[in-house]
């Protein structure tokens, strides 16, 4: 897997998140083909990014009897 760049990151984020399947920057051009390929990309990328950074990111479940 490439290394990325928590900005690459964001920039996939920011276009993701405006409904564009488009990303341009000075140092990336990329055009995704759907909404639910830049999904699994940003979930891959962002295992990347954080792997990389070493955080390691947690979650649990709740339950309660009412």
């Amino acid at each position: 897997m490439a290394n990325y760049t928590a900005q690459q990151l964001a920039d996939i984020r920011a276009a993701y998140a405006l409904g564009a399947v488009e990303v341009d920057t000075p140092n990336m051009h990329t055009k995704f083909r759907s909404l639910d390929e830049m999904e699994r990309i940003i979930r891959n990328v962002s295992a990347d990014v954080e792997g990389a950074s070493g955080a390691v990111r947690a979650s649990f479940a709740v339950f309660s009897r009412d």
